[in-house]
């Protein structure tokens, strides 16, 4: 059998490619090459546009890793991607009806945080699924596919992170030290109503995540703060989600009156009554969702203050020791009769921590907050190990701990889990040779 050339002849050249065409598509081509650079010589450059730093510059002494992040570190710091990706999210929306998907690498989403879109799972091979891509749900809702990704695939076994809850609890509290573990459930655990009819993942994430939070319920664990039914309680008493359409994270209000009392009641009641916990209209806030789909979307939402009377702020500070990695600090002073946590409190806590940080430390008079380890596992085994050592020394220098880290990493990164076996390790030997510490004082 011939082909159709071989019939005709030579194939002949496209009518787009002839005469004045031909110089027309040249000059495209040279306008896509060329219009970056020139964009910078014009004082255009790259901005942060997913949520999350722009990668760095990689190390030579990476070896062959170095090509991986040279080609995210090439994207990052292309002029002009974000109007790209705009473009590429209008038509997508516009002649397909429905956002683009995107598959490279970046930062869970998330304020604060930049580990990979896989939710924390640096270093770790990805599984085929959704990481990586956003998920467009009913009513304009929009949801992480890394949170069905580790639903259907997490790097942890169910035993291996109820047996490292039992684990971290004891060797926090044989310490002498008091502690609290928060674990916020995926957007999709909470508001699946929302999601699609049907999707990758959806069936086994939905059964994993039901047999995940069965067991974590059936703890009976002093120490864990089951989240679950407490947000499902408010949405009942609402009539409101608990998360936000267009973002990966709760609503305000959820973080005021759901997310704060979790915490702060595990240690003393007379701790979140002292407060005055109102909303205060409307607020617009950016979806990081829908930045990541490049197609960024302003909503409304109603904001919370919590304010606390006779509670005077002290001195705050920022240390950053390696990049993408800031501790920070705060004292506060309180009239008597105002409860305040005393001594040494340590909270270690990803994004959900660090957006609502402003109403959390008013009720601590010695407050450290440390980021999450899979924010330092993306940048490598060494930033990880790094991470770990001074998530180990705070732990040493508080008499309180208190652990938040959501579901989607805590149970499905290896490297980011705060349970990892290697983590608990650490902290184990660190306490060993400890002083004691002074436990829960309130007043």
């Amino acid at each position: 059998m011939r082909t159709v050339s071989e019939k005709t002849g030579p194939v002949p050249t496209p009518l787009w490619l002839r005469g004045l065409w031909r110089y027309i598509m040249a000059l495209v081509g040279v306008a896509l090459f060329f219009t970056p650079g020139i964009a910078r010589l014009l004082g255009v450059y790259p901005t942060a546009i997913e949520n999350r730093p722009l990668v760095a510059l990689p190390s030579l002494n990476q070896g062959f890793h170095i090509f991986a992040d040279l080609t995210q570190w090439s994207i990052d710091h292309l002029p002009l991607r974000n109007l790209a990706i705009r473009a590429d999210a209008r038509i997508s929306e516009d002649i397909f009806g429905q956002p683009p998907s995107y598959s490279a690498n970046g930062g869970p989403v998330g304020l604060g945080q930049s580990a990979s879109l896989q939710g924390g799972r640096a270093g770790a091979s990805t599984v085929a699924g959704l990481a990586n891509q956003v998920v467009a749900g009913r009513d304009g809702w929009l949801f992480l596919g890394d949170e069905f990704t580790a639903g259907c695939h997490p790097q942890l076994t169910l035993s291996q992170v109820t047996s490292g809850l039992r684990r971290l609890d004891q060797i926090i509290t044989a310490s002498g030290r008091k502690l609290v573990i928060l674990i916020p459930p995926d957007k999709d655990t909470v508001d699946g109503r929302f999601l699609p009819s049907a999707f990758v993942d959806s069936a086994c994430s939905q059964a994993e995540k039901a047999r995940r939070w069965a067991a974590l319920g059936s703890l009976h664990l002093a120490d864990f703060v089951d989240m679950l039914p407490l947000l499902k309680a408010e949405e009942r008493s609402t009539g409101h989600p608990a998360y936000l359409p267009i973002d990966s994270h709760w609503t305000d209000r959820t973080a005021a009156k759901v997310f704060l009392p979790a915490m702060l009641n595990a240690l003393s009641p007379r701790l979140y009554s002292s407060a005055h916990v109102a909303p205060t209209g409307p607020q617009a806030y950016t979806g990081d969702l829908s930045v990541l789909s490049g197609a960024p979307r302003t909503e409304t939402q109603t904001g919370w203050t919590v304010t606390r009377p006779k509670v005077a702020p002290g001195k705050s500070t920022v240390t950053t020791p390696f990049a993408n990695f800031p501790i920070s600090h705060y004292l506060n002073y309180s009239s008597p009769g105002v409860p305040l946590v005393r001594g040494a409190t340590l909270l270690y806590g990803d994004s959900f921590t660090e957006r609502a940080l402003d109403i959390i430390a008013p009720f601590f008079a010695n407050l450290t907050r440390i980021p999450e380890i899979s924010r330092a596992a993306v940048e490598g085994p060494e930033a990880r190990a790094a991470a770990i050592s001074l998530l180990t020394a705070q732990i040493k220098a508080s008499d309180v701990v208190i652990v938040e880290q959501t579901e989607r990493i805590v149970i499905g990164s290896s490297s980011g889990s705060i349970l990892a076996p290697d983590v608990l390790d650490a902290i184990q030997t660190a306490l060993a040779t400890a002083p004691r510490g002074h436990g829960l004082t309130v007043r």
